[in-house]
């Protein structure tokens, strides 16, 4: 992968805040729209969200996912829209851990104004541990990054 691709994925992981989070529910596929906090050195997104939200109740221990970020400003070919796939196993981070402290802290740094959602009683963190990314950079370029591969790039070329 080219310094070029690799700023697209960095970009699209660190700098984007929305993806398309994808969910079996019922036997039966489910898509909605989450902010996201990319942990870069776990290859782990996070998500909050409400027990009332449709694609929360996909999101068990182990529970498959697929996570689709794309560059939201994109003005050129749509066939040519830069957009990550991130595809792997949902778990509840368990309030009090280590690991949820830290990911709630990155996830009210960087959406400080859900702080509130944070006190209510249905809002869970979940970490979305990846497996397997597809990085689609351009036409003709496209990449399918193992987690190994994919914390390597982010360890060695800082945005």
């Amino acid at each position: 992968m080219d310094p070029q691709d690799k700023r697209i994925l960095h970009a699209l992981l660190s700098e984007e805040n929305t993806a398309a989070l994808g969910v079996v529910m019922e036997r039966s596929p489910y898509v909605g729209m989450v902010p996201f906090v990319w942990v870069p050195e776990r290859a782990l997104a996070v998500i909050h969200t409400s027990s009332l939200a449709q694609h929360s109740r996909g999101l068990y221990s182990g529970a498959p996912f697929s996570l689709m970020v794309q560059a939201a400003c994109w003005e050129g070919d749509p066939l040519r829209t830069p957009r990550v796939t991130l595809s792997g196993e949902a778990t509840l981070l368990l309030p009090n851990t280590t690991l949820h402290v830290d990911c709630r802290r990155r996830y009210l740094r960087r959406f400080p104004k859900s702080a509130i959602t944070f006190s209510l009683k249905d809002f869970s963190l979940f970490g979305l541990y990846v497996r397997a990314a597809r990085l689609v950079a351009g036409f003709g370029r496209a990449y399918t990054l193992s987690t190994d591969a994919l914390k390597a790039i982010f360890e060695a070329s800082p945005p």
